[in-house]
This record gives structure tokens, C-alpha cells and sequence, in this order.
């Protein structure tokens, strides 16, 4: 892969992912707190939206100062388009990001192999409904896609297109799934658009809840930056994607201003 002429341009979002379940009852707090902590973006899940309310909700993110960087919605048959499948919902957030001015939609897929083909073939058909709106569709992966050396991370990779199905490797799940971390990245090296990070306290996959602040756990965001540094991209969006503040029992406030504060250091150098 061709190095990028000049280092990628690194902008900061937040998943609100943090405040767990209150993400409905808090969903404009949590756009607030976010532009209150300093972050250029926010990342949330379709399901906390009221997609049919997207006018109010660009209100409240203009009036915040922040973009809605990308809409995350799990996988599964029923989002295929069809007469019979209740598909509706992909046209919805379609809609929805139209409004709102967003960027990217993230999809993940579920812990089930048998079902990679019908995933790919999904993931092609909506990448090519969110391109001719102008989108990006961009796969997030989980702990299971990065077991047996990333063979269905790969697998995945090799059956989309990669002109309708980009990339949002989630690097936390990735480090929670095995050390070598940069080897699963160069799976997707060429189609990422955006990243996640998690921090965890310890390896192996239980407890699920032993994620901690950036910087406190097992990452090495050195090594990850470094990557991330060679893509050939004039800009990056890196979210922060800790769910809950489990370990240090930290209001989700308090957590996002550390996660963000942790993040200006190894991105001091943005253009």
C-alpha cells in the first residue's frame, strides 16, 4: 500500500455507547455531553434514534456544534430488502442521515458462520442503497471475526465489494481477541474509514465488562497510531466506543473527557 503524501488528519468522535441504557431517555444529553467534552463528532445507534425525527434532532445537534458522524445497526435477515422482510428500516436511516448530514452507516454482524454468505450479499446491497445516497457503508467487527487469525474477517473482506463496503475495525475487539492486532488491521488495511477503540483490564474474552479509560488497560495505542498513521487517507474519524465505565465506576462524563484527553496526546500532531 502506498503511504498518504501527508500524515493523516485524526478527528475525535464519541459513541454514546458509555451511558448504557439511559441512551433513549438521555439520547440529547448525551449529544450535549459529548460536545461538551471536546469531541468533534458523535457515533449512535439507530435503534436510540427516533428516525422519525430527524429535523429535531439536527436541531439539537446544531445547536451543540457537533456532527452525527455515523449511525451503528446490528445485522440480521430481516434488514434485507424485500416485500415480505419488514426492510424498511435501512430506508429509514437512510433518510434520517440525509437530514442530519451524517456520513457513515456501521453495520455488525453476529457470531454465526454459516450465515457469512448471506451477511456478504446483504452488506453488498445495502453498501450499493447507502452509496447512491451518498454514505458509506462500513462493516464494525466483534471478537468472533478476529478468531483462527481474522479467517472470517478476512473471508468477509474478500467477498464484498469494495467499492460499496468499507471498514470500521473495532480495535478494542480486536486486542480483547488476540495480541497481534496490526496483522487483523492489514486484513482490511486498504477499506478502513473510521476505527473504534476500547481499553480493557485484562486478555481473554469474560468478563465482557472489564472495559477501563483509555491508556489504563492492555491497548497499545502506540502501536495502533503508528498503523493508523500509514493509511493512505487524508482524514480519519477515531471514535471512542467504551461501553459503560464499568471498571472505574466513573460517571459517563467524567469517562468520555478522560478517553478524549488520552486521545489529543497521540493525535497532537493534526493538522
Amino acid at each position: 500500500m502506498t503511504k498518504a503524501p501527508n500524515p493523516v488528519h485524526f478527528h475525535l468522535g464519541c459513541q454514546t455507547i458509555t451511558w448504557d441504557k439511559e441512551r433513549v431517555e438521555k439520547r440529547n444529553h448525551t449529544v450535549r455531553a459529548v460536545a461538551a467534552a471536546g469531541y468533534e463528532g458523535v457515533e449512535i445507534g439507530a435503534r436510540f434514534l427516533d428516525l422519525d425525527a430527524a429535523e429535531a434532532f439536527k436541531r439539537v445537534l446544531d445547536e451543540s456544534n457537533i456532527s452525527l458522524i455515523a449511525i451503528h445497526t446490528g445485522w440480521n435477515p430481516f434488514l434485507a430488502p424485500g416485500p415480505s422482510s419488514g426492510g424498511d428500516e435501512i430506508e429509514r436511516i437512510i433518510a434520517f442521515a440525509q437530514v442530519t448530514e451524517t456520513p457513515f452507516l456501521v453495520m455488525s454482524g453476529k457470531d454465526d458462520e454459516a450465515q457469512v454468505g448471506a451477511l456478504t450479499d446483504e452488506l453488498n446491497a445495502i453498501g450499493e442503497r447507502c452509496k447512491r445516497h451518498g454514505m458509506v457503508l462500513c462493516y464494525h467487527n466483534h471478537w468472533w471475526e478476529i478468531r483462527d487469525g481474522g479467517r472470517v474477517l478476512a473471508e468477509i473482506e474478500r467477498r464484498t465489494d469494495p467499492d460499496l463496503v468499507s471498514f470500521c475495525p473495532d480495535i478494542g475487539w480486536v486486542r480483547k481477541a488476540t495480541p497481534d492486532v496490526i496483522p487483523m488491521l492489514r486484513i482490511v488495511e486498504s477499506r478502513i474509514r473510521l476505527v473504534h477503540f476500547k481499553d480493557y483490564v485484562a486478555d481473554g474474552l469474560e468478563p465482557r465488562d472489564n472495559e477501563t479509560e483509555f491508556g489504563r488497560g492492555i491497548m497499545d495505542f502506540d502501536a495502533a497510531f503508528a498503523f493508523l498513521r500509514q493509511l493512505p487517507l487524508d482524514d480519519l474519524w477515531v471514535v471512542a466506543e467504551q461501553w459503560k465505565s464499568s471498571e472505574n465506576h466513573l460517571p459517563p462524563e467524567e469517562s468520555i473527557r478522560c478517553n478524549l484527553k488520552f486521545l489529543e496526546t497521540l493525535t497532537a500532531d493534526r493538522r
